[in-house]
């Protein structure tokens, strides 16, 4: 005789519902026919609601021990390395699709791993923690008032926010970061040529 996880692979086996032993059909994508599968999700829904009014975990009916939360410490956990893990996979399949690892939308930024809105929310968020912001922030616009440069504090020239040195170092290494991306882009497009993408 047949325990009930045969009994379970047997009717499924065969395309029928193992909750009502074969009466109906699964349905396409579940495990169960679409009756036993509302019966189900409304005897879940009674089950948490119950857990809920008597300040059980919604989870899983253990009791709360924070009462911040509706679900217990470990339930969180569980849901959280899922998620993490999830999301783990998903980075990676974007990034292997050469898609930013935030969004997963929009193409990375060539030699980067993020899209360039992306990029710019993550430097926001760290200027936005960072103490230190402000008063170079601060600074810069006092430097300017003065007619001084931005960079360094000599002055600056006429109609501009920087020394002349300034802004030639500036343009040179602002030359060398699109020559820099040139390449990285024209490396990325010969390997998606390559790989036949």
């Amino acid at each position: 005789m047949r325990n009930d996880k045969e009994n379970w692979a047997y009717f499924l086996k065969n395309g029928n519902c193992p909750r009502c032993h074969g009466l109906r059909k699964v349905e396409p994508g579940m495990k169960t026919c679409a009756v036993c599968a509302l019966k189900n999700r409304e005897s879940n829904r009674q089950r948490r609601a119950q857990w809920a009014a008597e300040g059980r975990c919604h989870s899983c009916g253990r009791e709360l021990t924070d009462e911040r939360y509706v679900t217990c410490e470990l339930c969180r956990k569980v849901r959280g390395v899922r998620r993490s893990e999830g999301m783990k996979a998903k980075r990676l399949a974007w990034k292997a699709e050469g898609k930013c690892q935030e969004c997963g939308v929009r193409w990375a930024e060539a030699g980067k791993t993020m899209c360039k809105p992306c990029l710019k929310a993550l430097k926001d968020r760290d200027r936005r923690n960072d103490p230190d912001h402000a008063k170079k922030y601060a600074r810069r616009q006092a430097r300017v008032e003065k007619g001084l440069c931005i960079d360094c504090g000599r002055k600056a020239e006429p109609g501009k926010k920087r020394c002349k040195r300034c802004r030639d170092m500036r343009r040179e290494s602002e030359q060398k970061y699109r020559i820099k991306k040139k390449l990285a882009r024209e490396a990325q497009r010969r390997g998606s040529i390559q790989n036949g993408v």
